[in-house]
């Protein structure tokens, strides 16, 4: 496709307690003519997800296998496949990430959806270390068969929805002959090839004191992780929904945000979640060592830039 050429359409609506934003850049009657199909099907795979993976809807697959610990359970292939990648991303993350902390959510007073809680009314003790149970590895914890799954511990794997329902969306979109889109989930953004002025895509890094950090990007992927919006008081004691799962009682207050790019969103999501909660000369040294692509965000609005995203922001 020609640069500059393409028209722009868009669509947002709510979903995975989130707002989702599609944008695509499109050229031609024939595809312009398929937007309305493309968008009814993007927002029938969110539904989707809502149905398989809320850990808050009493019918969905998610609370069917944790109101059934120890039994064997039929599974669709994306319950199967988050799952699996979960237990990945535990051992790539050394135990920082780990779908088993919703016991220390429900503990620390986050049972029900964010936006429908009043945190002024929980009564819920402070965060048990005990609420996550760490004498077993996660894959002891999650038992494969044929199209199922049997759980031996409760989970939630809000941890990587949004970047998999995101990379659902762009796999999509591509499969439909979409070159130049952009997807966002409540800040966890795919895109791909061109905005509709022909250029790459800028994405801006919310919160910065100073100069705004502009993101210039194609074929990527950004998620940012903090602790802005879902945070909360119980007993006198600052907590939010960034769960150490080595940790659970302790809730780390020296950052407002981290913001990763990858080459998927989950990747991205992750990245962003783990060096949240790693402490400050720590997440630093990591990504340098593993050249992580990343932005630490302080309270004071100043913002660390690792050496590796420096080629991807807009000079």
């Amino acid at each position: 496709m020609e640069k500059g050429v393409g028209k722009k359409v868009q669509i947002a609506f709510s979903s995975l307690g989130t707002e989702v934003s599609i944008q695509m850049v499109l050229a031609g009657k024939e595809k312009l003519e398929q937007s309305g199909r493309y968008f009814q099907n993007i927002e029938n795979i969110y539904a989707k997800a809502m149905v398989i993976f809320s850990r808050f809807d009493p019918k969905s697959e998610l609370s069917a296998l944790n109101a059934n610990l120890g039994q064997t359970m039929p599974c669709s292939p994306w319950m199967i496949e988050a799952a699996k990648n979960s237990i990945e991303y535990n051992r790539k993350t050394n135990g920082l990430f780990d779908p088993r902390i919703i016991a220390a959510l429900e503990n620390a007073g986050y049972k029900q959806d964010f936006k429908s809680t009043d945190f002024s009314k929980v009564t819920a003790p402070v965060a048990d270390p005990q609420a996550l149970k760490k004498n077993t590895l996660l894959e002891d914890d999650l038992v494969f068969g044929d199209q199922s799954i049997m759980l031996k511990n409760r989970m939630d794997f809000a941890g990587i929805v949004k970047g998999f329902v995101t990379d659902e969306v762009a796999k999509y979109l591509r499969s439909e002959g979409v070159e130049d889109f952009l997807v966002d989930s409540g800040g966890d953004i795919f895109v791909s090839g061109d905005d509709d002025h022909g250029d790459l895509w800028n994405i801006g890094v919310e919160g910065i004191a100073e100069e705004k950090i502009i993101l210039h990007l194609s074929d990527a992927s950004v998620a940012t992780s903090g602790i802005s919006r879902r945070k909360w008081e119980v007993g006198g004691k600052r907590m939010h929904h960034i769960i150490n799962p080595l940790a659970p009682e302790k809730f780390a207050f020296d950052l407002k945000s981290v913001t990763a790019v990858s080459a998927s969103v989950q990747d991205a999501d992750v990245w962003a979640k783990v060096l949240f909660l790693m402490g400050l000369k720590e997440r630093k040294e990591f990504a340098e060592k593993n050249k992580l692509k990343c932005i630490f965000l302080g309270y004071s609005g100043a913002a660390w830039v690792s050496s590796a995203i420096k080629e991807n922001i807009l000079k």
